[in-house]
């Protein structure tokens, strides 16, 4: 009686263990998918060729086979590795379901539209902070002459 009970918690704690580990890779499948849309794999995509391209100028080397193995194998198991890393982080923020909710949205023509402009916008909002920053700097620096 006792192996059939232990028998019977073995297969119990097995199908737990196997219940986690697929609600884990549901939720990885579901960020990966959610960089997809957004474009986020795309940016580190670009980031990667850019410092592949930077340090092939630096060292003076021409974009052989090794280089282009190298950036897209750099594309691929990195950004898996990135994935992996942020997933405890957007776990602690996002649910599933939240997950599934920005993945629908960023699948409409207006999430799309997002997707697609927000490295622009970024860009230049980046740009537009610097001048701000900079009036703010020179309107302190007035003030404090004034004191």
């Amino acid at each position: 009686m006792k192996k059939i009970l232990l028998f019977f918690c073995l297969v119990f704690s097995c199908g737990l263990l196997s219940f986690g580990q697929t609600e884990a890779d549901s939720f990885r499948d579901k960020l990966i998918t959610y960089m997809e849309v957004t474009g986020a794999e795309n940016v580190y995509n670009t980031v990667i060729a850019e410092m592949i391209e930077m340090y092939r100028n630096q060292l003076g080397l021409e974009l052989d086979d090794f280089l282009v193995k190298y950036r897209d194998r750099m594309m691929e198991d990195s950004f898996l590795e990135l994935v992996d890393m942020l997933l405890p982080v957007y776990k602690r923020h996002f649910t599933e379901g939240d997950l599934d909710a920005i993945i629908a949205f960023y699948q409409t023509d207006a999430g799309k539209k997002l997707a697609q402009e927000t490295p622009l916008l970024t860009k230049e909002a980046m740009e537009i902070g610097q001048l701000w920053s900079m009036k703010i700097g020179r309107e302190v620096l007035e003030e404090m002459k004034q004191e």
